[in-house]
C-alpha cells in the first residue's frame, strides 16, 4: 500500500501548474505541509466533476464533513487526511476553514447565483480564501493583518478566474458575476456567444479586472512583513491569476468560449516574479 505522504505528492503532480508552481516557490521545509493540506482541497474539489448527480455529490461531500472531523479528532481515515494528521498543530481550531471549503463545493454544485458583489467575495472566500487562510497558518503565520491578507490573495485568485472564464460559464450556464453589477453595466444574465464581444460585457470584465488588482494590492500591503514568507504559494497563485486578467486586457477585454491560459514557462515566469513580489 502507498504511503499517505506519497499519496498526496502524487495528487499534487497531478494537479493544475497552478498549485504546482505555488508549491514549487514554498520553502522546502513545508513543502510536505502544504502538499497534504492541497492534496485533500483537491480531493473534496474533484467531487463537482465526478458526481454529476447533486443527490451523489451531497453524500460524499457529507462523508468529507465527517472526515475533517475525524481529522480533528486525530483519527483520519482517508490517505490523504492521514498525509496532513502530523501538520495539523497550527491549524488547531481551524475546522470552520475546511468546512467552508466544503460550502464552497456545494455553492458550485448548486449554481447559486450572487446578488451582490459581497456574495461573489464569500463564494470566493469558501472557493480558494479560506484555503489561502489555512496554507498561512499552515506555514506559520499567527498575524490578524497576514490572515487577513491570505484571504484577500486566496479571493483574488477566484476572482481572477472569474473576470477571465466567467463568460465561457456563462454559455454553460454558471453566472458567477453579481447580479447588480450585470444591471450596472447593462449586460444580461443569460449572456449567449453573439453577445459575449459586446461593449457592454468588455466594460463588465475591465470593471472586474481592476478588482482582482486591487485586491491583490491591499493583500501585499496588509501583510506583516515578519510574516510575508506565509504568504508565498498564495502569492505566485494570485500573481498567476493577474497575469491571466492582464492577458485579457490585452485582448481588450474580448473574451474567448475558453478560459484564459497561460503557456507553461510564461506561467512560471510570472511565478517567480509573483514570489517576489514583482507582478
Amino acid at each position: 500500500m502507498m504511503d499517505p505522504a506519497e499519496q498526496a505528492r502524487l495528487k499534487l503532480d497531478q494537479a493544475p501548474l497552478d498549485f504546482r508552481l505555488a508549491n514549487t516557490f514554498t520553502p522546502a521545509d513545508r513543502r510536505p505541509a502544504l502538499t497534504a493540506l492541497m492534496a485533500v482541497y483537491l480531493e473534496i474539489r474533484e467531487v463537482l466533476v465526478e458526481c454529476r448527480d447533486p443527490g451523489v455529490a451531497e453524500v460524499k461531500l457529507g462523508w468529507w464533513q465527517q472526515e475533517i472531523e475525524t481529522l480533528y479528532a486525530g483519527k483520519p481515515r482517508h490517505p490523504l487526511t492521514q498525509a496532513l494528521a502530523p501538520h495539523m498543530a497550527p491549524l488547531a481550531g481551524c475546522q470552520q476553514l475546511f468546512l467552508d471549503l466544503i460550502a464552497g463545493v456545494r455553492m458550485d454544485i448548486a449554481g447559486s447565483a450572487f446578488a451582490s458583489f459581497e456574495d461573489v467575495k464569500r463564494y470566493c472566500y469558501r472557493h480558494s480564501g479560506a484555503l489561502a487562510e489555512l496554507c498561512a497558518l499552515l506555514l506559520g503565520a499567527h498575524a490578524a493583518e497576514t490572515l487577513l491578507a491570505a484571504r484577500l490573495l486566496g479571493n483574488s485568485y477566484r476572482l481572477a478566474y472569474i473576470t477571465t472564464a466567467g463568460p465561457a460559464e456563462a454559455l454553460q450556464g454558471r453566472m458567477y458575476f453579481a447580479a447588480e453589477d450585470l444591471k450596472a453595466h447593462g449586460v444580461d444574465r443569460h449572456v449567449h456567444g453573439d453577445a459575449q464581444d459586446d461593449a457592454p460585457v468588455r466594460a463588465l470584465l475591465e470593471d472586474y479586472a481592476g478588482r482582482v488588482r486591487r485586491m491583490r494590492q491591499e493583500a501585499l500591503a496588509e501583510a506583516a512583513p515578519a510574516e510575508a514568507g506565509s504568504l508565498m504559494p498564495w502569492q505566485v497563485l494570485s500573481g498567476l491569476g493577474v497575469r491571466r486578467v492582464s492577458k485579457l486586457a490585452a485582448s481588450g477585454f474580448k473574451p474567448g468560449v475558453q478560459p484564459v491560459e497561460l503557456h507553461p514557462l510564461g506561467a512560471l515566469i510570472t511565478a517567480w516574479r509573483a514570489a517576489r513580489k514583482k507582478t
